[in-house]
């Protein structure tokens, strides 16, 4: 089954806020598929109408040089937005995660309404990924994933997304060896 796990950075908490950047991983139960990263004009978006927070902006101050490259996007909004949903289009997900869905799919559905665009999902695809991970946690270990996190940056829309579809594909590895072992038990 394809997935894809969306995470966002923002320039504040509330779903009308502007969007810095958009950051998408697909994959399945064991492999990656591909990985999405664009960085949006946040001076743009903020023409749009869309808010701009200044505890949020104090609180990106404080995060690495690395970090702080999110807020440097210079894509139009639409253009971004457009090019993340093309993405999602092709590869064609069965279910969209993200960490929140509260914030990061409905601060993206706001901005796609704003620009006049479609969300290439159904809200019965959307999952959360804390919800997933706390149903399995006494049961399933996160196992390592392959991420190596030394080279990746918090707060980077498409790493802290590779970070989080790596600990979905970890669960449901698991979950499919349960589910072997449960069958051969039976059939015999």
């Amino acid at each position: 089954m394809i997935q894809a796990m969306i995470d966002i950075e923002a320039l504040g908490l509330k779903h009308k806020s502007v969007i810095a950047s958009i950051g998408i991983v697909i994959f399945d139960a064991v492999s990656i598929k591909g990985m999405f990263h664009i960085r949006l004009d946040v001076a743009e978006s903020a023409k749009l109408c869309l808010d701009i927070c200044d505890d949020t902006v104090a609180w990106w101050s404080e995060q690495s040089d690395e970090a702080r490259t999110e807020l440097d996007g210079t894509t139009a909004p639409l253009v971004a937005v457009k090019e993340a949903f093309d993405f999602l289009l092709h590869y064609k997900p069965e279910r969209i995660y993200a960490r929140s869905p509260q914030f990061d799919l409905e601060m993206l559905k706001h901005h796609a309404d704003v620009l006049g665009l479609d969300v290439p999902w159904h809200f019965r695809q959307e999952m959360d990924h804390r919800t997933y991970l706390k149903a399995y946690e006494e049961t399933l270990q996160l196992m390592p994933h392959k991420a190596d996190e030394k080279k990746l940056v918090k707060h980077n829309a498409v790493d802290d997304a590779l970070i989080q579809a790596y600990e979905i594909m970890s669960v449901q590895s698991q979950a499919a060896d349960v589910q072997k072992v449960h069958s051969s038990f039976f059939s015999s």
